[in-house]
């Protein structure tokens, strides 16, 4: 990776890393890698390059303090569907993208599943199960929300411009790609990590919701970074148009160093305002220390992709990594 890119510097302050790893690590990564292998719309061999990219490891990272072997499961099998989904669909023509977005919805508010369900979908139903003694009240219809607001508000927008291979503006890419990180939906799983039942006036305060704002574009930033080199490295025909370094040399006529610059200082300048929101929170009564815990927890789910990113050494995104071409339907 080439200096000018600063890795090391997509970190959050201290106080955002656990110090500690999920109790359950083991089981888990074994139990996600075997749903990769139940993934049939893919070949053999690709099923084992998703396995290769240890993704296992990332959510034991992110979700430490799983209270239940059956929460830590739940959190792992929200990050496969999403990661895979938004790999397999994101570039796919826009009624079947459409077609099966609403057939995810539709199971999350309880339809059965059908036998010729998309393997992923398949995979929506097993989580939605799975989480039905574990969510606190009201969890399901914000879960929904934000699973909507991904596919709506994000990767909606996000699929066209691949398609049309135009790089956004800085102020659209502001607008779409905290959804189409699909960090909003991650957060909630935080709620099933703690068994967390803070009351909803709570959960949906304006100060959280920035929390989760800044955190959703925290991941997007720091996802655009690891990948870069890896999107310069395909052919231009193929590679990704959604990154925040390439958008702002395009829109503002810079070189590459010094897009990636401006890009450390935007999630710079997010972290900061992260650190100073989770600082200066305000009085929520008896609940404040588990609000202060909640958001903590929020941002774990971005320090702990970083912890993936860079321990594991992920061939996720590498220029010469394991890509599965077999995602673009």
């Amino acid at each position: 990776m080439p200096a000018f890119l600063r890795l090391e510097e997509y970190r959050l302050p201290d106080v955002f890393y656990p110090g500690d790893s999920c109790r359950y690590a083991e089981n888990t990564v074994r139990q996600f890698d075997r749903w990769c292998r139940e993934l049939t719309h893919l070949s053999p061999q690709a099923r084992e390059q998703v396995v290769s990219m240890e993704m296992g490891y990332a959510t034991v990272h992110c979700h430490p303090h799983s209270t239940s072997p059956e929460r830590a499961l739940a959190c792992a099998l929200h990050l496969l569907w999403t990661t895979l989904f938004d790999d397999y669909f994101g570039i796919c023509e826009p009624t079947r993208l459409t077609r099966t977005q609403d057939r995810v919805v539709s199971i999350l508010r309880g339809s059965p599943e059908q036998p010729t369900d998309h393997p992923l979908v398949h995979k929506v139903a097993q989580l939605r199960d799975l989480c039905l003694s574990l969510a606190p009240p009201g969890w399901f219809d914000r879960y929904i929300r934000s699973v909507e607001g991904y596919f709506y508000k994000g990767l909606t927008t996000e699929s066209a411009l691949r398609r049309e291979r135009r790089i956004p503006t800085f102020a659209e890419l502001e607008r779409f790609r905290p959804h189409t990180i699909v960090q909003i939906p991650y957060q909630r799983m935080v709620e099933i990590e703690l068994n967390l039942g803070l009351p909803e006036d709570i959960i949906t305060h304006p100060v959280i919701a920035r929390a989760e704002h800044l955190v959703a574009r925290l991941a997007a930033w720091q996802n655009d970074a690891f990948s870069l080199m890896k999107e310069l490295a395909r052919p231009a025909e193929v590679g990704d148009v959604i990154n925040l370094a390439l958008v702002l040399q395009h829109e503002r006529g810079l070189t590459l160093e010094d897009a990636c610059t401006a890009m450390l200082e935007v999630y710079t300048a997010d972290v900061q305002e992260l650190l100073h929101l989770y600082e200066h929170l305000p009085s929520f009564g008896q609940h404040q220390e588990a609000v202060r815990n909640y958001v903590r927890h929020l941002a774990y789910t971005v320090s702990g992709l970083e912890t993936w990113y860079l321990a594991h050494g992920s061939a996720r995104y590498l220029p010469d990594g394991n890509w599965v071409d077999e995602y673009a339907p």
